[in-house]
């Protein structure tokens, strides 16, 4: 039965308008470590003293409607008739929500890591083989840059913006990120921490990863008002993450001090499963990780688990160096890297929408040419 454009993106929008009702009662966001900072200096504390410790991390209360839960797990969609292949991955959306939802519900215990691995995986042999082998080999360099003030970097992304889409986002200092910056297309705002040391070469980077590919696959989502494209589809990370990694390294300001970070995230991933923090901590550090970022590191790697003694983990952090690969691997098999700016999509979802895709490709803005 063939259904005109109007009649399918009108089921369609009901559908996710329906699903985006749903889980907005079901928020997953990262609870917030308490007692970070104390449990920190107490690890190097007994590292000093050579003595083993493993951190014991106290969350923010988080608590979530089970009747919410459960009207999501009862949540379906019918792809019959999915003329352009949106239901097919609102379906493939909220059944990865349903394991998202339930691995935040008990976050800070080992059960946590149970759902979280039904939707974010694992590395595999291959991807730590390589990650491992990167590590060994890496030697740091000695790059010029100067230092900028937050202000003149938050200039320079602004002005970013401005240039590849005409919007004129606003700019916010805010003390309390736990990163850089952030961008937020959908607030349209600039986040930027004032406290943090910003460089020539971190501005370059950022205009490339942060504007040129999270903010454009949102921009360009934006023009279809599917909020699935921009908000993201199932897994859909690790080809964020990949794509913006690979358009630093096209871009000439790729890092091999970040890929050193991101090899380091994915050994961390695949020990953290069985090994306490203590025994991941020091598994980097026998790769040359600075004691810092051997911390960072191997605390996101297990940010999920209270009782840090304890095996299990978080193990989202492996897809920024496998999605980097699989991005390089997609564009020597001659595929089209414009496509994947359609929206926040993982490379798989190219083959379900390619119909849609194929008709706006003309309309979708990149840096690939800039």
């Amino acid at each position: 039965m063939q259904i005109s454009d109007e009649q399918y993106f009108l089921e369609y929008k009901t559908l996710e308008k329906e699903f985006y009702s749903l889980i907005s009662h079901l928020p997953t966001n990262f609870p917030k470590a308490i007692n970070l900072q104390e449990e920190k200096k107490k690890f190097f504390k007994a590292i000093k003293e050579k003595k083993i410790y493993n951190p014991q991390i106290l969350f923010t209360a988080k608590t979530y409607p089970l009747h919410a839960i459960e009207k999501l797990k009862q949540f379906e969609v019918n792809t019959q008739h999915d003329k352009y292949g949106f239901k097919q991955l609102l379906k493939e959306r909220a059944l990865a929500k349903i394991n998202e939802v339930e691995c935040h519900r008990l976050w800070g215990t080992p059960k946590s890591t149970i759902y979280g691995l039904k939707y974010r995986g694992q590395p595999s042999k291959k991807l730590l083989e390589s990650a491992t082998k990167f590590v060994k080999q890496y030697k740091r360099k000695k790059v010029k840059f100067k230092i900028l003030t937050p202000q003149i970097a938050a200039q320079r992304l602004h002005n970013e913006v401005k240039h590849l889409t005409g919007e004129d986002i606003s700019i916010k200092y805010n003390e309390n990120l736990t990163s850089k910056m952030n961008v937020s297309p959908k607030n349209n705002l600039l986040n930027i921490n004032p406290k943090e040391r910003f460089t020539s070469l971190d501005v370059k980077r950022l205009k490339v990863h942060e504007i040129g590919t999270h903010y454009m696959r949102n921009f360009n989502a934006r023009q279809f008002s599917l909020k699935l494209l921009e908000t993201g589809t199932a897994n859909y990370i690790e080809t964020e993450e990949g794509l913006a990694a690979y358009m630093e390294y096209i871009k000439g300001v790729s890092s091999d001090a970040q890929m050193f970070i991101y090899a380091g995230r994915v050994i961390a991933t695949h020990y953290a499963l069985s090994k306490s923090f203590y025994e991941v901590y020091h598994i980097l550090k026998k790769y040359n990780f600075k004691d810092s970022d051997a911390f960072s590191i191997t605390y996101r790697a297990k940010r999920n688990i209270g009782d840090t003694s304890k095996p299990g983990g978080f193990t989202k952090d492996y897809v920024y160096y496998s999605g980097f690969y699989k991005i390089k691997k997609y564009v020597n098999e001659g595929k089209d890297l414009k496509k994947l700016f359609i929206g926040k999509v993982k490379i798989e979802d190219l083959d379900i929408i390619d119909d849609f895709v194929e008709q706006h490709l003309k309309s979708i803005k990149t840096i690939l040419n800039t």
